[in-house]
């Protein structure tokens, strides 16, 4: 649905879209040079970077829609702004015949929260669409001076009692070069069918976002 509504306002409106930035225009020229004068690019201004490409009709090496993926990150990985180094574990979804791979972002070995790259494939196993929502980071640090104990008694002052699951360190970005190291923690309101996920922030210990999740949360086991 993202993706349908960001098309369709680079469509319409070029000029919100970044139509007319030198940017976009070398990275529209540089795409279509390689790809085909089908190549669409949608472009994110803010962040500098397409959020989608379409038109593709590539044929890559690879036994696996996943080892095809990683294939054309390695080699135009950059064009989106990518770091093929910062690629997190793929996941595959959508139907056999046409496959969707997903990779999370990753800076410094933290994964970046909610940050992912999907490539969808068609029946032929051909890559067509290219869909990021990859945040530029630069060089930041993700360290943080918080330890267990103190993300661990933030969320036992507001959620007493209430049994905690295992801390995830991840990185949140909003923002081009702006992110902040947190640590994510799901608690059991009511197990397992009421689950809360807290984020606590690296530096100051104090609890940045506090979401209801459900029952399901993924590779987490609440104790």
């Amino acid at each position: 649905m993202l993706l349908r509504a960001s098309l369709l306002l680079a469509l319409l409106f070029p000029c919100i879209a970044g139509a007319n930035s030198a940017a976009e225009l070398s990275a529209q020229a540089e795409f279509r040079a390689r790809f085909g004068p089908q190549t669409i690019l949608v472009w994110d201004a803010m962040r500098g970077v397409p959020s989608a490409v379409l038109g593709l009709e590539l044929t890559l090496p690879g036994k696996t829609p996943v080892l095809q993926a990683r294939t054309f990150l390695q080699r135009h990985g950059a064009l989106l702004g990518i770091n093929p180094q910062d690629l997190m574990a793929a996941r595959q979804s959508g139907f056999h015949k046409r496959p969707v791979v997903h990779f999370q972002q990753s800076h410094g070995g933290v994964p970046v929260e909610g940050r992912f790259v999907a490539l969808s494939f068609d029946e032929s196993h051909r890559l067509i669409r290219v869909s990021s929502d990859w945040m530029p980071l630069g060089s930041a640090q993700n360290e943080s001076t918080v330890n267990e104990a103190k993300v661990r008694a933030a969320i036992t002052q507001r959620y007493p009692g209430s049994p905690q699951g295992k801390l995830s360190k991840v990185i949140v970005a909003n923002a081009p070069r702006l992110m902040r190291v947190t640590w994510r923690v799901p608690v059991a309101i009511l197990p397992p069918f009421l689950i809360r996920m807290l984020w606590i922030d690296g530096e100051s210990g104090k609890i940045l976002q506090d979401r209801m999740v459900g029952k399901d949360v993924p590779g987490e086991v609440v104790r």
